[in-house]
């Protein structure tokens, strides 16, 4: 009997081992199977640091007619002289734009040279004169986004900046008479800088088409009376190439002269 007890015992362990072997085997199994089916975890993302500055500059193109009036007393002088003249006179010229963002900062600003020259003859080559005027406008403007952003539908920016304008006329003769020949020369020079409140605002019609509004206004500094207005759609061609195209009106009271300049722009700019 004792006998039996024990062997039927070591059958019941027996198989008891052999039951937990088995149950720890299909598990190891399982959790192999489990791993070996489970994705492996995507690598650890690198983040690039944005990229704070943004900076485009090229040249600018503004085809300006110029209305002038000169106020002597209870006379007044008028004088239109549209771009198509100005440029029959042309002598030479540069000018570009340049505008720069951080963040919501944004900084920009023009630049213009020109020189007009002639030369005419006078009674039947007895003499001559002649003359240049050369004409220097830099304008400058910082700004700070309140509305919107780069990327925003719409945007607005208060602007403070500064306007200097430089206008030096230069004239001399010559005339022949019986021999002796008689000459004479002057010069007239006026510049000044102002200080200046405006404002540009943005819509959005596309991801690569806005329309740009600008004005500003004097504050103070040397002239009477300064303002600009100007309206541009501005298309963004590739990454770094954007175009600018619009009109411009910029009018200056120095007493007693007022210059109003007015007519289309085209401005090209390349960021980096």
């Amino acid at each position: 009997m004792r006998a039996t007890i024990k062997i039927t015992a070591s059958l019941l362990l027996l198989l008891t081992a052999s039951a937990r072997a088995e149950v720890s085997d299909n598990d190891e199994d399982d959790v192999q199977k489990m791993e070996e089916g489970k994705p492996e975890a995507p690598p650890p993302k690198v983040e690039q640091p944005a990229r704070r500055w943004s900076i485009e500059v090229g040249p600018s193109v503004w085809a300006a007619s110029v209305a002038t009036t000169i106020e002597l007393g209870p006379i007044a002088l008028r004088r239109n002289v549209s771009f198509a003249q100005i440029a029959q006179y042309l002598d030479g010229g540069m000018s570009g734009s340049l505008e720069a963002r951080y963040g919501r900062f944004t900084t920009g600003g023009n630049f213009q040279f020109g020189r007009l020259a002639t030369t005419k003859e006078i009674a039947d080559g007895m003499g001559e004169v002649g003359g240049s005027l050369t004409t220097v406008l830099v304008e400058g403007a910082v700004g700070y986004t309140v509305v919107g952003g780069p990327e925003a539908r719409i945007s607005f920016e208060p602007r403070l900046g500064f306007r200097y304008n430089s206008m030096a006329l230069e004239g001399e003769g010559t005339l022949a008479v019986g021999g002796t020949t008689l000459s004479a020369s002057g010069a007239f020079q006026r510049s000044g800088t102002d200080y200046l409140a405006g404002a540009r605002g943005r819509l959005k019609l596309h991801r690569r088409v806005a329309i740009v509004a600008t004005g500003d206004t004097r504050i103070g500094g040397d002239s009477y009376a300064t303002w600009s207005l100007a309206a541009d759609v501005k298309v963004r061609a590739t990454r770094w190439l954007a175009v600018s195209a619009g009109w411009r009106v910029l009018e200056t009271q120095t007493t007693p002269m007022t210059i109003r300049r007015s007519g289309p722009q085209l401005v090209a700019l390349f960021g980096f």
